[in-house]
C-alpha cells in the first residue's frame, strides 16, 4: 500500500491536516478510484471507504490493477459531521473542478480532480441526504449508461448492476450538478444509502461488500479471491427518472410517516400525515401517487411547503399503465 497526501489544509492554530489517498496497486490493469467524505455529513461512505483500505491491505498481491481509496475528503467538516466546509461555510461538492490558485476549498477540488485523472472508473460512496433514511441504491448518469468500460463490452450500467444495491437509479443531471464531483466524469458511480449523519450497520455491509464485488467486473479483482459468495449480492431493479416518484408536502407542521422504509406502496397509500405542533390538528394527509417501493423516507419531522418527504420507486407494471 502507498500512502501519500494530495492535499495539505492549513489550520488557523498553525497546525495542517492532510488530505490522504491510499493507493493499492499489482499488475498492469485498469485503476479504479473511490472517494467518500466530500461532504462531512456522510459517515457511511466514510466507513465504507475505511472497511475497504482494510480489505485491500490482505488482498493486494491478488490485484490486477491500481485502487485508489480517498476515505475522507473534506476532513475539517468530518471532523463536525458537518456538510459545509468550516469556517468558508462551502459545500465542497459545488466547488469542482476547482481551481489552483482559489481558496482552500476551491485548491482541494483541483487536486482531487488532478488524481482522479485517467481513472477508468470512479466510485463516489455517500451516505443518505440529511434528514432522510434510503435504502442502498447505485446512481448513475443516464446519458452515461452505455458507455463502455472495457475492451469486452462491459458498461458503466453493467458495473452498476453488480453493486449489491437493489436499485440502479439512472439519473439526468439537475440544475446544480455541474460542479458536483459526479459531473465531471462519465465513468461514475455513486453511492448511496442509509441515514442522513448516522451509522447504519447493515447499509455498510451492504455498500461494503458491492465496493469488491464490482471490481470484478472491471478486471482489477479475479472473482475467486472474493471473500464472500458471489451469489449473495443483490439482483437490483434498474429506472429512469420517470420511475423515481416524490412526495411532497402542501404545509408546513411536523410530518408523521404512516410507511417504514422499503414497504411496497399502492396508488393513495397514506404516506404519512402533517400536524400543527401547536394544536395536534392534522393539517395534511400525505398519499402516494403511484404503486411501488418506498426507497427514501424523512425522519427529520419538520416540514415546510413543498418539501419532499418521500421517493417512490414506481414499479414496472404501474409504469406500463401510465405510458
Amino acid at each position: 500500500m502507498d500512502k501519500n497526501s494530495i492535499y495539505t489544509i492549513r489550520l488557523p492554530s498553525g497546525g495542517v491536516l492532510p488530505v490522504t489517498r491510499y493507493r493499492f496497486q499489482n499488475g498492469d490493469g485498469p485503476r479504479v478510484a473511490f472517494v467518500a467524505g466530500i461532504r462531512g455529513d456522510a459517515p457511511e461512505g466514510i466507513r465504507v471507504a475505511f472497511r475497504l483500505i482494510r480489505v485491500l491491505e490482505e488482498l493486494e498481491p491478488l490485484l490486477q490493477g491500481c485502487i485508489d481509496v480517498f476515505p475522507v475528503v473534506n476532513p475539517l467538516a468530518a471532523e463536525q459531521g458537518s456538510r459545509l466546509w468550516p469556517s468558508f461555510d462551502l459545500d465542497q461538492n459545488r466547488q469542482f473542478p476547482g481551481k489552483s490558485d482559489g481558496h482552500p476549498p476551491a485548491q482541494l477540488a483541483h487536486a482531487l480532480m488532478q488524481e482522479l485523472d485517467g481513472v477508468a472508473l470512479l466510485v463516489e460512496l455517500r451516505g443518505a441526504r440529511p434528514g432522510f433514511e434510503e435504502l442502498p441504491q447505485a446512481m448513475i448518469q443516464n446519458e452515461h449508461r452505455d458507455l463502455s468500460l472495457s475492451g469486452d463490452g462491459v458498461t458503466l450500467l453493467d458495473v452498476a448492476r453488480q453493486c449489491n444495491t437493489s436499485l440502479v437509479w439512472c439519473r439526468k443531471s439537475g440544475r446544480s450538478a455541474n460542479r458536483t464531483l459526479a459531473y465531471q466524469f462519465a465513468q461514475v458511480i455513486v453511492l448511496e444509502g442509509g441515514q442522513g449523519n448516522r451509522l447504519t450497520s447493515s447499509v455498510g455491509e451492504i455498500l461494503g461488500d458491492g465496493c469488491l464485488y464490482l471490481l470484478t467486473r472491471t478486471g482489477v479483482l479475479p472473482e475467486e479471491y472474493l471473500p464472500f459468495p458471489w451469489v449473495a449480492m443483490d439482483d437490483p431493479q434498474v429506472a429512469g427518472d420517470e420511475r423515481v416518484n416524490r412526495v411532497r408536502t402542501e404545509c408546513a407542521g411536523l410530518f408523521l410517516p404512516s410507511v417504514v422504509l422499503g414497504d411496497v406502496v399502492d396508488v393513495s397509500k397514506e404516506i404519512g400525515i402533517v400536524v400543527d405542533p401547536r394544536t395536534g390538528e392534522t393539517v395534511e394527509r400525505i398519499v402516494s401517487l403511484a404503486a411501488g417501493t418506498v426507497i427514501a423516507l424523512r425522519n427529520q419531522p419538520v416540514v415546510t411547503p413543498g418539501e419532499m418527504v418521500a421517493r417512490v420507486f414506481i414499479s414496472a407494471a404501474t409504469q406500463e399503465e401510465m405510458m
